[in-house]
């Protein structure tokens, strides 16, 4: 994953004599920017990944772990009282599971998540997982000042699990962009998106009202899907349940097409498979075919307006030694 991640951090535990792991990854923790404590209960080998990041006043957390052993591996997170009287910000988090299942505990109601589920949670309340073989999430820590996301008061909806689909609306599409460009949240307005995509992640009616936060699902599933063949206008109208011309007037708000959109990914990905010397034997056809485009001819001319060459022209530059 790119971007300026504070805390990056592996672990592969394979027995009792690698606990140190999991005291390391306190310490480290100690210094984040949203200090919790960390425990795991199993005596099975696992292995994980956690990834931190605080982008002004939101904090990323990407938490991978799988256990070949499945339902030993449990783990338990919370914010003692001496972290939230250092940093009494980033008690509020929204948690997305991006894979696997796992049986959750929290304030004693017992929940199995799911990808695409998500919840609200506050971290002074124990949170304790156990993962079935592998457990992916992805936690948001938001302001004190966003304790109210649209018309939901977020302390009263503590603890639900919201089965969401991804086919309901898109935060899963959105937060699996953030984690391969976490950098965007720097940019500016990025905080005001993320806040309508979670207004509509909690509450889909209210689309009409929040329009950056539908663009950027749609924007976000587009760049996930753009090799798509049948990707097109009327499919993501229907997938975000709003009209076609809801969809066209969101993109014109940006000054561009969903159309050019949509071209831009695929020629952009294109350009860089060209370039990319791993595929040196790799036909033009071929890379066309596989960034979404089905006429060579067509990818042939869109290429050229694009880029001021054509993709052979483009692969000689870009790849000197290569026949082309």
């Amino acid at each position: 994953m790119k971007g300026g991640f504070t805390l990056d951090y592996r672990l592969d535990v394979r027995s009792a004599a690698d606990a140190h792991h999991v005291r390391t990854l306190n310490e480290l923790m100690e210094g984040s920017y949203n200090p919790v404590e960390w425990r795991m209960d199993t005596d099975s080998p696992f292995s994980g990944r956690l990834m931190i990041r605080a982008s002004g006043e939101i904090g990323l957390l990407d938490c991978r772990l799988d256990s070949s052993a499945g339902s030993n591996a449990c783990f338990t997170s919370w914010r003692a009282r001496s972290h939230i009287a250092r940093n009494k910000a980033y008690g509020l988090n929204i948690v997305i599971w991006l894979g696997g299942e796992t049986d959750l505990d929290l304030a004693g109601r017992g929940h199995l998540t799911r990808p695409g589920d998500f919840l609200v949670m506050d971290t002074e309340i124990p949170f304790r997982a156990r993962m079935r073989a592998q457990a992916h999430a992805f936690n948001l820590a938001l302001p004190e000042s966003w304790g109210r996301i649209g018309d939901i008061k977020l302390e009263d909806v503590f603890g639900n699990i919201r089965t969401q689909g991804s086919d309901r609306h898109g935060l899963m599409d959105y937060v699996r962009r953030l984690r391969a460009h976490p950098d965007a949240l720097d940019a500016p307005g990025a905080a005001n998106e993320l806040y309508d995509v979670l207004v509509l992640a909690l509450d889909p009616r209210a689309a009409s009202e929040h329009a950056s936060g539908m663009l950027a699902m749609i924007c976000a599933y587009i760049d996930a899907h753009y090799a798509r063949h049948d990707l097109g206008a009327e499919l993501l109208a229907a997938r975000y349940h709003i009209s076609l011309r809801q969809l066209q007037r969101l993109f014109a708000a940006r000054g561009l097409t969903f159309t050019e959109y949509l071209t831009e990914k695929r020629l952009v990905r294109a350009h860089q498979m060209l370039a990319d010397p791993r595929r040196r034997q790799q036909s033009i056809l071929s890379i066309a075919y596989r960034c979404g485009f089905r006429d060579i001819n067509h990818f042939g001319r869109r290429f050229r307006a694009r880029y001021g060459m054509t993709p052979s022209e483009c692969r000689r530059i870009q790849l000197p030694d290569s026949s082309g």
